[in-house]
């Protein structure tokens, strides 16, 4: 561990050279050292008296760059790091490989002018002032080969924090108004409204992602974001982002971004901020493919999104549009799926996150009316778990309700959630199995709130049919009774093929009944199945 005084030297500094020395290699000096990337390093004299010996000449081959990037591709990080020292040659392809991927920003940083912990032992802070030397060798070197970087402000050893006077150095003394004129993707979790301010700097039109968490901030913060991001990075094709605000706050701002990038392809959001105006927003992107919700913190009201109106959009909306997630009932997905605005022909991943206990009924309703205009959908998930409401008496989806699936003609995945357990048995489990031979993914309510004991429920035999009909199936999901007696088939069990997961739930058992079913899973999954 360092200590109060330590210094993080430049990560991967590597000396200028001449292509002369290619042939033989160069000598690198003693106190110069190559550490492994974000390790804290100490500059320390060694006196090397081995005398030195000329190198065989190297291969022909290791003359080609193109043999040489996919060397150091497969190597390790340590080797990267050895053989961006040996020539100029090597130099390129070596660091070409360590910063490919995502990088920390302060080890980034500290390729400019090492980092020292300030005396408060809380952030660290450029250890000198950034001189035009630094910037032409990180400028020649390192800054064209970052594509991507991520910064989360901590106070733990795993994540730095920087201080503040770092930005403002790297603002005053730049000599470009790029920094990485190369950058691609930028992943920005702050912890205030400082933090969220210093993502300004690395703002361009070579930005292609934009992973951001707004913290709680004064609302001009918040508009002065949307704003400069705009106008700095007017060339993204991918939007995520969450807020501490609620969605009606920054609806405003967040629809100005979205009717100026107009490249956005994937727009990624929490739950609850896809109201009426954003959706309209989103519908006009004449590239946007994806729409993706996520449920961790922070989350949007539910009010913001109960009075969704499907009436606003135009026809011609979401014209390329195949993954769909929403917030909404579907009473009016109904509405959405049968407007002229909806675009089912190139629509294959559906995903609904209803606002309250739908009733059976309603289920099927919308399966009839999906199942006619969406012909491509190939992913079907309905999340309509909501949280501790309780129904008398309970409702109850049957094999009836959710028939519908079986018409799907590239239907690949359904995965429904429901408050209660299905209605469903071994007969209904073997009938779907029969009809659905490309069935991938299958998950009925495993994880229900409620369950009333006179509801009849599929036992350990329904996993049969599934093993025998459903070659390609990867994740199985049963509410059963592990416990109802269930009569083997005469021959062999078939085992399945390609099942990774297979997920029981909250699924009654006995505790004498265990072994049993534990002998019967054997015999049907793989011991890699989780």
């Amino acid at each position: 561990m360092a200590n109060d005084t330590e210094t993080i030297v430049n990560v991967f500094i590597v000396p200028p050279s001449d292509e002369s020395s290619d042939e033989q290699g160069v000598d690198v000096a003693p106190e110069e050292r190559v550490d492994v990337l974000g390790v804290e390093t100490i500059v320390e004299t060694q006196q090397n008296t081995k005398t030195s010996e000329p190198l065989p000449d190297p291969h022909p081959a290791l003359f080609l760059e193109d043999v040489l990037r996919t060397i150091f591709e497969w190597a390790d990080i340590p080797t990267r790091a050895a053989g961006a020292v040996v020539s100029r040659r090597f130099m390129r392809p070596a660091l070409a490989a360590l910063w490919h991927k995502s990088a920390k920003l302060i080890d980034i940083l500290s390729l400019i002018t090492p980092l020292e912990r300030e005396s408060s032992m809380l952030s660290y802070c450029f250890a000198r002032p950034i001189m035009p030397s630094d910037w032409s060798r990180f400028t020649d070197i390192y800054a064209p080969l970052i594509h991507e970087v991520h910064y989360t402000p901590g106070w733990s050893a795993v994540s730095r924090k920087l201080s503040p006077s770092v930005f403002d150095d790297l603002a005053r003394s730049r000599l470009q108004l790029h920094i990485l004129p190369n950058l691609t993707s930028l992943q920005w979790y702050p912890n205030s409204t400082s933090d969220l301010r210093q993502c300004e700097i690395f703002l361009s039109p070579s930005l292609r992602s934009l992973d951001v968490s707004i913290p709680s901030a004064e609302e001009m913060y918040v508009e002065a974001f949307f704003a400069i991001t705009k106008a700095r990075a007017p060339n993204l094709r991918v939007f995520q982002f969450e807020c501490q605000f609620r969605a009606i706050a920054v609806e405003h701002w967040l629809c100005d971004l979205l009717e100026t990038c107009k490249s956005i392809r994937g727009l990624g959001l929490s739950h609850y901020f896809l109201t009426t105006n954003v959706l309209a927003s989103a519908s006009k992107l004449p590239e946007l493919e994806e729409i993706l919700l996520w449920s961790r913190s922070p989350v949007g009201e539910i009010e913001d999104v109960m009075t969704l109106d499907m009436h606003q959009l135009q026809p011609g909306s979401f014209p390329k549009l195949r993954e769909f997630s929403l917030d909404a009932s579907l009473a009016q997905m109904r509405i959405f799926v049968t407007t002229p605005a909806f675009n089912p022909k190139t629509l294959t991943y559906l995903h609904i996150t209803s606002l309250e206990i739908e009733r059976p009924n309603d289920v099927q309703s919308f399966l009839e009316t999906l199942v006619d205009v969406c012909h491509p959908l190939e992913t079907l998930v309905l999340s309509m778990l909501v949280k501790w409401v309780e129904i008398t008496p309970p409702p109850r989806i049957t094999m009836e309700h959710i028939q519908p699936i079986l018409k799907f003609k590239h239907l690949l995945d359904f995965d429904i959630t429901y408050n209660y357990p299905l209605y469903v048995t071994d007969a209904d489990l073997e009938h779907i199995a029969r009809s659905w031979p490309n069935l991938r993914t299958l998950m009925l309510s495993e994880y229900p709130y409620f369950c009333s004991d006179d509801i009849e429920l599929p036992s350990l035999g329904g996993l049969i049919p599934f093993a025998e009909h459903c070659p390609n199936l990867i994740n199985l999901g049963l509410f059963v009774n592990a416990s109802l007696p269930f009569a083997l088939p005469a021959a062999a069990v078939k085992p399945f093929k390609k099942l990774q997961l297979l997920n029981f739930g909250q699924s009654y058992i006995q505790e004498n009944d265990v072994v049993g079913v534990a002998a019967l899973v054997s015999r049907l999954c793989d011991p890699s199945v989780q």
